[in-house]
């Protein structure tokens, strides 16, 4: 068991649970799968669900079913089902993609691509900076670790 918090942003959903992972590690969508048990799915208050496919970046739609009542930010929103989702936009030349970050319990990142040192000159590369697949990425999860996912807009070129 380890102590996680979960936020997707944008949709009102942060919560800490005790989540049971495996010594050996976890991906991040098994950690996922575990709060969406715990909680329920999105069709009762305070659950959530996530759709995925076969995609490089497999993350599509996020929902969360908002109990209602104060956010973070001090706004009062109704209860309901709410919910954001990948998209492009050939107007504005704008995709929205799903991005998540993993922090350790000293809110440093570990998602990230980490630095390359090169074992025979001890040269360095900076990596990518990009992120592996949610499905594919295990971290040894412990207490006080946790999971944020933002839905970003990504402009692919000039509109012309």
């Amino acid at each position: 068991m380890a102590r996680i918090t979960l936020e997707i942003s944008g949709i009102y959903f942060r919560r800490k649970l005790n989540v049971p992972v495996s010594a050996a590690g976890a991906t991040v969508e098994q950690v996922m799968q575990e709060f969406r048990a715990i909680t329920g799915n999105c069709t009762v208050p305070g659950g959530f669900d996530f759709e995925t496919d076969s995609s490089p970046n497999p993350m599509q739609r996020i929902r969360h079913f908002f109990p209602g009542g104060i956010t973070r930010s001090g706004k009062n929103r109704m209860s309901g089902l709410y919910e954001l989702a990948e998209s492009v936009d050939q107007t504005t030349r704008t995709s929205y993609a799903w991005q998540y970050y993993v922090l350790n319990a000293d809110n440093v990142r570990v998602s990230a691509t980490p630095f390359q040192i090169d074992a025979n000159d001890g040269t360095f590369s900076y990596g990518s900076g990009g992120f592996d697949s949610f499905k594919v990425a295990t971290f040894n999860f412990a207490d006080d670790w946790s999971i944020t996912w933002r839905l970003v807009g990504i402009v692919r070129g000039p509109n012309v």
